[in-house]
């Protein structure tokens, strides 16, 4: 018999919000699956696979009534992906950039989750709007009014 080793453990799933023995489950259902060959044994696709192994469900990022600051995002070539939309990785870059000076400067954060909702496309008007929920910072990205993206830092 083979033996594996996975790339993930106990501790990764702690800090996306498992509890219990929703740990140790969804930690023998990902070791299945690799032997089983139905999963790779890397990071990404067992973290991913860990919440469908589960009964875990990660709760949505809210949307904030009020926003304490606000920042005119203005787009970019380079922003621009080869079908036309905002590349996602660019979300976060304009998170940060709403984020105030002072949360920005000062807060040390251990956790990211970006919900996309809808694609940004070339020539559209983007607006990041901040606001603090409990212990998260909110950030919503927003063109025409509508929520495009919501980015939460923990």
């Amino acid at each position: 018999m083979k033996e594996y080793q996975l790339k993930i453990n106990g501790n990764d799933l702690i800090s996306i919000g498992f509890k219990g023995k929703d740990i140790g489950t969804a930690l023998q259902k990902c070791l299945d699956a690799v032997m089983d060959g139905k999963v790779e044994n890397n990071f990404d696709d067992l973290i991913s696979s860990s919440f469908v192994f589960s009964e875990k469900k990660l709760e949505k990022i809210p949307i904030p009534e009020n926003f304490s600051f606000q920042k005119e995002i203005v787009l970019r070539r380079s922003d621009i992906d080869f079908n036309n939309h905002v590349h996602n990785l660019f979300y976060l870059d304009f998170a940060l950039e709403a984020l105030p000076d002072e949360v920005y400067k000062n807060e040390q954060f251990s956790s990211i989750r970006i919900t996309y909702k809808n694609a940004i496309t070339e020539g559209e008007q983007v607006v990041a709007r901040y606001a603090k929920l409990d212990a998260k910072h909110i950030v919503c990205i927003f063109s025409h009014d509508v929520v495009k993206t919501l980015v939460e830092l923990g």
